[in-house]
């Protein structure tokens, strides 16, 4: 079993760097959309980048985000 949390579809990638731009998909309650499913049913993973922005938080480590 592998427990998935969903983001968006893909929409257009961007001019710049050809990356697809998504968000995690949210419950109305608030909460992250997340699945337990089979591994049989995976198909492909997912390296997600983040966006930083103009300045990254320094503080951030491999340990902490």
């Amino acid at each position: 079993l592998a427990y998935i949390e969903w983001f968006s579809p893909f929409n257009k990638p961007g001019e710049n760097h050809s990356l697809h731009k998504i968000t995690q998909s949210v419950l109305p309650e608030g909460g992250n959309l997340a699945s337990v499913v089979d591994l049989t049913h995976i198909v492909r993973s997912v390296s997600l980048t983040p966006c930083f922005g103009k300045v990254a938080d320094r503080t951030w480590t491999s340990s902490n985000v």
